[in-house]
């Protein structure tokens, strides 16, 4: 019998290639045990080698893989304690639900009073009462979903590793599963390392995210961490919608300082912006920075903008209708172009295309990204 586990999972300097290809690049990682965690990034970035590599079906080229403090990696899936869901979800066809969660047992000799007793709280768990003879041809996609988590959760893991479970599902199922996911992660109180490409999933479902490119994790933290303060321009424009602004700083005072924004006409009407500096360059260096649409304000060209504010002349050149909010397009004086987004509520003025607005942002959504 598989040793217990709490569920703390470290990994440093993992590395797997492929041939030529690097799939797994010094990934260094430490995951605390009972944490809903994700891997999130674009397809082939890495994340699902990463899972494979500590479920056991992938050996690291090098690295070392941990599991609360002892070496896993030399480990079959077996012997980890960690189960594993996948896309596919892989049903016995033949298998009633309760013959399916059951065999992972029935394969360790596990004694029949024991599976009975543990399919029954699987399947309570998942809410599946009441279905266990039936089918997987019988059942709805997100009733087959709840089938395999009941046959991962049944051995009772301290880690479950899940590879983009709902991808196959559609939009309303995938939110509710999303919503059933997170309470049994919260319910069972063990680790749940999540793959997704989905950024919106990440943020909803995770405690902690790791964004990945090309085999390396681009930034670690919470959902609110990698939103409003990203690192770099990979993750600011993976995860929601930002607007790129250069700037060169002409001025320091302390924490703050003054950029000239670099504009797209020839000879641009200079644009200067107060933005936080977090203990960077002298003047004169160019530096890059994010600013999310929703943290731009719009206002009629004769009003004053909230104190504190940065401030420049603008004209809308398109609007798009959303339902909750609306997007601008708007030219400000020096040719850049930014995307705002504004509620739908009635305290917020519409524009139409063309009108001319005044355009207020805060110092402080200016984010610094790194190079």
């Amino acid at each position: 019998m598989a040793e217990r586990f709490r569920g703390d999972i470290e990994l440093e300097g993992v590395r797997k290639a492929y041939g030529n290809v690097v799939a797994v690049d010094d990934v260094s990682l430490h995951i605390e045990a009972g944490t809903f965690f994700s891997l999130l990034g674009p397809s082939g970035c890495g994340k699902t080698t990463t899972l494979r590599l500590l479920g056991g079906f992938l050996y690291p080229d090098a690295g070392e893989i941990r599991i609360d403090g002892r070496s896993v990696v030399h480990l079959p899936p077996h012997r980890r304690d960690v189960n594993t869901v996948f896309q596919q979800y892989a049903l016995f066809p033949h298998m009633t639900v309760a013959e399916n969660v059951a065999f992972g047992l029935e394969m360790r000799g596990v004694p029949k009073p024991e599976i009975r007793k543990r399919v029954a709280e699987a399947l309570e768990m998942v809410g599946l009462e009441g279905l266990e003879e039936r089918k997987p041809a019988e059942l709805s996609g997100g009733q087959q979903q709840r089938v395999a988590l009941a046959r991962a959760l049944v051995s009772r893991p301290s880690i479950l590793l899940l590879d983009e479970p709902l991808a196959s599902l559609d939009l309303k199922l995938r939110k509710r599963m999303q919503e059933e996911l997170k309470a049994l992660q919260a319910e069972v109180g063990i680790t749940f390392l999540y793959v997704t490409h989905d950024q919106e999933e990440a943020m909803s479902l995770s405690d902690r995210i790791a964004v990945m490119k090309d085999g390396k994790i681009q930034q670690v933290g919470t959902p609110e961490e990698i939103y409003e303060r990203p690192r770099n321009r990979f993750v600011a424009d993976f995860i929601g919608t930002s607007n790129f602004v250069q700037g060169r700083l002409v001025h320091r005072n302390g924490r703050q300082g003054v950029v000239e924004l670099v504009g797209n006409y020839d000879t641009p009407r200079p644009l200067r912006s107060w933005v936080e500096l977090e203990g960077v360059s002298p003047n004169g260096n160019l530096l890059t920075f994010s600013l999310r649409p929703e943290r731009i304000v719009l206002l009629p060209p004769d009003t004053a903008p909230p104190k504190g504010m940065n401030r420049a002349h603008g004209r809308i050149r398109s609007r798009t209708f959303l339902g909750t909010d609306f997007q601008y397009t708007v030219r400000l004086e020096n040719g850049l172009e930014w995307v705002v987004l504004q509620p739908n509520v009635g305290t917020f003025p519409r524009f139409e295309r063309d009108a001319a607005v005044l355009v207020a942002w805060s110092p402080q959504d200016m984010r610094l990204l790194e190079e």
